[in-house]
């Protein structure tokens, strides 16, 4: 019986450490902030896979991933888009469980550390953060309130942040959807909403954030376009 004990115990320990986990990582000239992101999740999680998509970098970026042997580095040659280095690193991924993290060391190593534990005990399909603190920008906030109140107005709830780029998935699971992510910013929006509207069994987990390192690349128009993919995946959902 201790021995059994003692295996589970071990199995767990396993699983904290990420052997059953993908880090999908986008990076678009983050070299200030993606050093010390690696280094806390290769810490945390030594385990696990890291992949790094350098969508288009015209900075230092490549030359600080490339310090970390570890790590798996795929390169775009020009800027495709958050939602494409996402798709372009979850179609590398080997393990179970896909984890998205940003690059500017906002994400805390230890809210991912919970949620990776909670989808592989809790028979859940995906696990999606929510950041308790508005942003600082007053437009942004607004949008966001905006597309909450647009899918809720149609019994949909995306819950108190929509976008939030920290989020774990069955890799069988978001696999079949690559085709549905945007190549934008509202690919996040969209796994989101493709997880609600195929009644997947998923949880929100709230956390808070450090403070970002480098600048936001997320533009006015990108909220826009997520505004729009609202309203499209919601009347095709009602078609």
């Amino acid at each position: 019986m201790i021995t059994e004990q003692r295996a589970e115990r071990g199995r767990k320990n396993e699983e904290i450490k990420g052997k059953d986990l993908s880090i999908v990582i986008p990076a678009f000239n983050e070299e200030d902030g993606i050093g010390l992101t690696l280094e806390g999740l290769l810490e945390a999680l030594p385990q696990a896979e890291i992949i790094v998509v350098d969508d288009g970098s015209t900075d230092r970026t490549p030359e600080v991933i490339a310090k970390f042997s570890t790590v798996k580095c795929l390169k775009h040659d020009f800027n495709k888009g958050y939602g494409s280095a996402l798709k372009n690193g979850i179609e590398s991924a080997s393990r179970r469980y896909i984890a998205w993290f940003d690059a500017d060391n906002e994400h805390k190593v230890e809210d991912l550390e919970i949620m990776y534990a909670k989808i592989s005990s809790h028979k859940l399909a995906a696990i999606i953060a929510q950041r308790k603190e508005s942003g600082i920008s007053i437009f942004r906030n607004w949008g966001k309130w905006l597309i909450r109140m647009l899918a809720r107005t149609f019994s949909i709830d995306v819950g108190i942040d929509v976008n939030c780029g920290l989020r774990v998935f069955r890799r069988d699971v978001i696999g079949r959807y690559l085709s549905l992510l945007p190549d934008g910013y509202s690919a996040s929006t969209t796994s989101t909403l493709i997880m609600l509207e195929r009644k997947y069994p998923i949880e929100f987990h709230d956390i808070s954030t450090n403070p970002r390192i480098g600048y936001s690349k997320v533009k006015l128009t990108d909220g826009y376009h997520a505004l729009v993919l609202v309203l499209r995946l919601v009347m095709c959902s009602l078609l």
